[in-house]
This record gives structure tokens, C-alpha cells and sequence, in this order.
């Protein structure tokens, strides 16, 4: 991996872990489906207008069908779910589950694309339970309902994206992965926006806020995304998943520094855990880094 692409490495993990800040910060204001659906818009929309500018075609008539599923489990119900969970828990908490995406992946996979379930692999899903079982202790979260309810919110969240790389294997597989970032977004905003009404701001909306609001979407949404697509093309899907693992350190950070979030002993505890069953999942092996190097 070059120097540049392991610098955007940690920038994409700082955006995706400063995410779950803005979040926290935003969703009291906008509402839980104002605060999803308008990150969705304006990253995609940004997307697609640097892409026009680019010359690049998102074929719309053609994919339409796969960008709906694609930007429904990859952004529009995991960015529901985690609005919902930062009206009830610490950011830091959902950045920390969300490395689960890769091990829900593994588990699709075998069921749909015959990739073997290894006893490795076993392992990594057990330790993800385990690690998330650990934040619900040691007062990292309230403990009463609600909190339960965003925590199962948060790995519903990791659920949806494992589904989506899947999906994407099976039925996307011929898109290219710009086009499918910008479309998916903007179909999917659209596609929410009406349950908005629904679901009015919930405080003042100022301009500080919206200008917030703005930046989470350019930033978190559009920016992130052409960082993450230009890491897969250069280095591959597996290095590109390893942003995982930087995640929640800056979730841990700027929930520290900028929400005053308590870090707690089963917060510590809880992201080791989780970053090691994912490792698990992720990482190659001994016996594949052999046969990598034989061949």
C-alpha cells in the first residue's frame, strides 16, 4: 500500500468515525429521518454532480432496480438505524459496533456465494457477540430500553451493509463502483424523503445547524465515498475493509473531545474484542498467506 493511500486510509476512517459524531450532534435537531435522508442527498448528490463534470455515465434506465436495493441496505436503513441509535447511546458505542460489517459479510457469503464459513471464521462472529455483549456493561450505556433498542438498531446496521456486499457480488457486479455510489445514494434519498414529513425537525433548526448538516453530508458521505472507491481500485476490497479498524478509535476520540462521552473499562474492552473478531474475519490467514506466497 503506497504512502498516499495509507494516509487516505486513516482520513477515511477519521470521516466515518466523526460521522457517528455528527450524529449524535444532529439527529436531536433534524429528527432521525431528516438527518439519514439528508446526508443520503447531499453526499449523492454531490457524487453525481462531480461525476457529470467527470464524464462518467451512472446509466440510470439500466441499473435503476440494483441501485434501489444497493442504496436501500448500504445507506438508506443503516443511516436510519444509526440516527435512531444516536438519539439513545454514545457515538462512540455505534462506531465500535459497526465494525461488525465484515463479519456479517463472511456469514452472507457463505450462504450465497459457497465462500466456506472456516472454524477462523466461526471464531471472529463469536468474539463480534462477545464484544458486543461487553457494551452493554460496565456503564457504556444507560441500560434501559431504548438503549437496547439502539444497540440492536446499530447491529441491524452492519446486517444491512453485509446483505449489500453480497447483493453487490451476486447481482452489481458489472456496475461500476462510482456510478453505483452516487446513484444508490440519490435514489435512496428520494425514496425516504416522503416519511420526512412525518417525522418534522425535532429542535431549532439554525444556521449553524444546517451548515452542520451540510458538511456531514459532503464530508462523511461524498467525500468519504470517493476516498473508500479509490482505495479498492488501487489496493483491493480486503485492504479497503481494514478502515474497520480505525473507525472506532475516532469515534472513541471525538466523542471524547467534542461530546464529553465517558470512555469506559467495557468500551475499551468491547471494541479489542470486536476488532479481533474481525480480524478474524478479514485478515488472510497462515495457510492463505502461504499460498498467496506459492503462487
Amino acid at each position: 500500500m503506497k504512502a498516499l493511500n495509507i494516509f487516505l486510509l486513516f482520513v477515511l476512517g477519521m470521516l466515518w468515525g466523526g460521522s457517528f459524531i455528527f450524529m449524535r450532534h444532529l439527529a436531536p435537531i433534524f429528527g432521525v429521518v431528516l438527518t439519514a435522508d439528508l446526508r443520503i442527498l447531499i453526499g449523492g448528490g454531490v457524487l453525481c454532480v462531480v461525476f457529470v463534470i467527470l464524464g462518467i455515465r451512472l446509466d440510470w434506465k439500466k441499473y435503476w432496480r440494483q441501485y434501489t436495493v444497493i442504496g436501500l441496505l448500504n445507506s438508506g436503513l443503516p443511516f436510519l438505524f444509526y440516527s435512531f441509535a444516536a438519539l439513545h447511546i454514545p457515538g462512540a458505542v455505534s462506531s465500535i459496533v459497526n465494525s461488525l460489517a465484515p463479519v456479517f459479510g463472511a456469514i452472507f457469503s457463505a450462504f450465497w456465494l459457497n465462500d466456506r464459513l472456516s472454524v477462523r471464521k466461526v471464531c471472529g462472529l463469536a468474539a463480534g457477540v462477545a464484544g458486543v455483549s461487553i457494551l452493554t456493561t460496565g456503564g457504556t450505556i444507560a441500560g434501559n430500553l431504548a438503549s437496547y433498542l439502539a444497540l440492536g438498531a446499530c447491529v441491524l446496521a452492519t446486517v444491512c451493509y453485509g446483505l449489500s456486499g453480497v447483493y453487490i457480488k451476486i447481482r452489481a457486479a458489472g456496475i461500476r463502483p462510482r456510478a453505483l455510489t452516487a446513484a444508490s445514494q440519490v435514489i435512496a434519498g428520494f425514496i425516504i424523503l416522503p416519511f420526512a414529513f412525518a417525522a418534522p425537525p425535532a429542535g431549532p433548526v439554525t444556521p449553524a445547524a444546517v451548515g452542520i448538516l451540510i458538511a456531514f453530508g459532503v464530508l462523511c458521505s461524498g467525500l468519504a465515498y470517493l476516498i473508500y472507491y479509490k482505495l479498492i481500485r488501487d489496493d483491493g476490497p480486503t485492504r479497503a475493509l481494514t478502515v474497520s479498524f480505525i473507525i472506532p478509535v475516532f469515534g472513541m476520540l471525538f466523542g471524547r473531545l467534542f461530546l464529553g462521552e465517558s470512555l469506559t473499562w467495557s468500551m475499551f474492552a468491547g471494541v479489542a474484542v470486536i476488532l479481533t473478531g474481525t480480524g478474524l474475519v478479514v485478515l488472510p490467514g497462515r495457510r492463505a498467506r502461504a499460498g498467496r506466497a506459492r503462487s
